[in-house]
C-alpha cells in the first residue's frame, strides 16, 4: 500500500512538473511558439486573423484562432483564440484568456497556474485586490518579460441562467 502511495505521488508530482514546463517554457522570451520582436508578417502567416485593433499608441492587436489547450490540467478551458500586440511590426505583447467552469476551479487553477508561472520566472512580485469588481492580479517583473495573472471572482454574465463560469486571463510583454 506505501508503495502504491509514493508511486502515485510522484506520477502526481511529476506530471505537474511537467504541464508547468509546457505551459510557459524557460525561454522567457515570450509563451509557447510566439516571441518578442518577431515579425507581424512571420506570425500571421501561420495562422487565421479573427479580428484586428489599431491602439491610439501606434499598436495593433490581432486576434488569432489558436487552439493550444494544453492548460487543460489547471481545470480551466483555453479560449480558441489568442491575441497578439504588436507595435512598429514587432510583437511586443499576448494575452491568453480562460474560462474556470465554477468558482472553486477557477480559484483552484488561478493558484495552480500562478505555482506554474512561479516555477518558471520566480516568486510573484504583487498581488493586487480589487474588492469592487471582485478581481485578483498576480504580478511577476523578470529580467526578460512581465507578467500579469488576472481572476474575475465574479461569474461572466452570460446567457445560460444555471451556468456559472469564471474568467482568468493572463498578459505577458517583455521588459524594456
Amino acid at each position: 500500500m506505501r508503495r502504491i502511495l509514493s508511486s502515485l505521488l510522484f506520477m502526481s508530482i511529476f506530471l505537474m512538473i511537467s504541464a508547468t514546463a509546457l505551459a510557459f517554457p524557460k525561454d522567457e522570451n515570450g509563451y509557447k511558439e510566439f516571441y518578442f520582436g518577431e515579425d507581424v508578417n512571420d506570425i500571421l502567416s501561420k495562422y487565421e486573423v479573427i479580428s484586428v485593433k489599431n491602439n491610439d499608441d501606434g499598436s495593433v492587436v490581432y486576434t488569432i484562432e489558436y487552439e493550444n489547450n494544453s492548460l487543460e490540467q489547471y481545470d480551466i478551458l483555453a479560449a480558441p483564440d489568442i491575441q497578439l500586440e504588436f507595435k512598429d511590426g514587432k510583437l511586443c505583447s499576448i494575452n491568453r484568456f480562460f474560462i474556470g467552469a465554477s468558482l472553486k476551479h477557477a480559484a483552484l487553477s488561478f493558484l495552480e497556474l500562478a505555482g506554474g508561472i512561479e516555477n518558471n520566472f520566480g516568486k510573484v512580485n504583487a498581488i493586487e485586490k480589487s474588492d469592487e469588481d471582485k478581481t485578483v492580479y498576480y504580478i511577476w517583473q523578470g529580467d526578460h518579460c512581465n507578467i500579469i495573472l488576472v481572476v474575475g471572482l465574479n461569474p461572466l454574465d452570460i446567457p445560460e441562467p444555471d451556468v456559472e463560469l469564471y474568467r482568468i486571463f493572463f498578459t505577458i510583454w517583455p521588459v524594456e
